[in-house]
């Protein structure tokens, strides 16, 4: 695994210039690809820190006890703005407007009774009611 912390040097002007936050790059074990990511932060030690906390969150992802971070993004937001969004695709793709008004209605009734409000709040359905 690489793990290196620094700050970008480049010419300005004719002149050595090092800039005054750090940056990180690290590669995984398993990996060829070396990700540089910025840190934000003018401290070392707050940089290194930072490197190695988003470091323990990547392997912990590439093993599977973390969900990938657009997962855990995705679930924090409504259901009702992923159904907006659902829509406007489906609008921007030529679908009809009674499709689009019909599937809209029925997705929001969903949410609506099964108290729904975030990814989160899904539950699958039990056998015995689906058998009704």
């Amino acid at each position: 695994m690489i793990l290196t912390l620094f700050r970008p040097k480049r010419l300005r002007n004719g002149k050595p210039h090092i800039a005054r936050s750090y940056r990180g790059r690290y590669r995984l074990d398993g990996t060829d690809k070396v990700t540089d990511i910025p840190l934000n932060t003018t401290d070392k030690r707050v940089a290194q820190q930072r490197l190695e906390q988003i470091v323990r969150e990547k392997q912990l992802e590439s093993v599977g006890i973390l969900p990938p971070q657009a997962i855990h993004k995705a679930s924090q937001i409504p259901l009702e703005k992923h159904l907006c969004d659902y829509l406007a695709d489906l609008q921007a793709v030529g679908r009809g407007g009674k499709y689009i008004y019909d599937l809209k209605n029925r997705i929001h009734r969903l949410m609506h009774e099964c108290l729904w409000a975030q990814i989160k709040d899904h539950r699958p359905i039990p056998a015995k009611l689906l058998s009704m």
